[in-house]
């Protein structure tokens, strides 16, 4: 089967802080291996495949089998083909996840590639060295995706991060980056039974309660006033595409609090 389809960021990000992130992830994952059985779907990739898997160091797998495990594991996910609190699986995941973020600063993936972390509750399973490992990478991606910060925020939240972790790397921002930030995401609300919501690959766990609380935060009359002073700004500049997209998520923000 293909890999996910990568209708994903604009990433590659390649800063000091992310790859410092990638490193300390290989020290504190490195030693964890993927064995047979390889816990993943299995319809979902051959059996060539789950081979290097297992025979190919985790550092050395191309990209190729990188995207195999990541459709694998994403539909294992999803279908419930794997217990993600077994603790083979839980185990697996530790092993791939530096090539994984490797995987993401390079240009590949999406939020569907963190969902298995997501899935797993990483946060509550597992120990203060490894959960600040992963969220020292998903701090760097957010601050330094200066491209696609609307990406970077989902691929943390069907991670398994915390919308405070989210919160507080825009709120560290720049106010003129942190704004163009929550009107960029504004506009990935869409509308679900009546109301809007913050779309997620995964909603496992705790990435919906999660992803609810980061839409609240959006929808807050505190960030309307921010994007309402950057859109004066970007007046006064004469900078019109950066005012037509704080506009747009102004609107967003304006018709979807009305609604709530």
């Amino acid at each position: 089967m293909a890999p996910l389809a990568e209708d994903s960021y604009p990433l590659p990000v390649t800063t000091t802080a992310l790859e410092q992130s990638i490193d300390d992830a290989w020290r504190v994952f490195g030693s964890h291996r993927v064995t047979n059985p390889v816990a993943v779907c299995a319809h979902c990739t051959t059996d060539r495949a789950l081979e290097a898997m297992v025979r190919t160091p985790v550092r050395e797998w191309p990209d190729h089998l990188v995207a195999e495990h990541e459709f694998a594991v994403a539909v294992a996910v999803i279908d419930f083909d794997v217990d993600s609190s077994d603790d083979r699986f839980v185990d697996q995941q530790r092993a791939v996840l530096p090539r994984y973020l490797r995987y993401l600063a390079d240009g590949h993936g999406s939020d569907a590639t963190m969902a298995p972390y997501g899935a797993l509750r990483y946060r509550e399973r597992w120990n203060d060295g490894e959960v600040a490992a992963l969220d020292d990478f998903y701090r760097a991606l957010i601050r330094d995706s200066v491209d696609d910060r609307d990406g970077a925020v989902h691929i943390a939240l069907s991670g398994g991060a915390s919308s405070d972790l989210a919160i507080s790397e825009i709120d560290r921002l720049p106010e003129k980056d942190a704004a163009d930030a929550i009107a960029e995401m504004l506009p990935t609300l869409i509308y679900a039974h009546g109301s809007p919501h913050f779309t997620i690959f995964s909603e496992v766990g705790t990435c919906r309660l999660e992803a609810d609380r980061m839409r609240d935060w959006l929808l807050a009359p505190v960030q309307r006033r921010r994007i309402e002073t950057a859109i004066d700004v970007a007046t006064v500049a004469g900078d019109d595409r950066r005012y037509q997209r704080l506009w747009r998520g102004l609107l967003v923000q304006q018709a979807a609090g009305q609604d709530r």
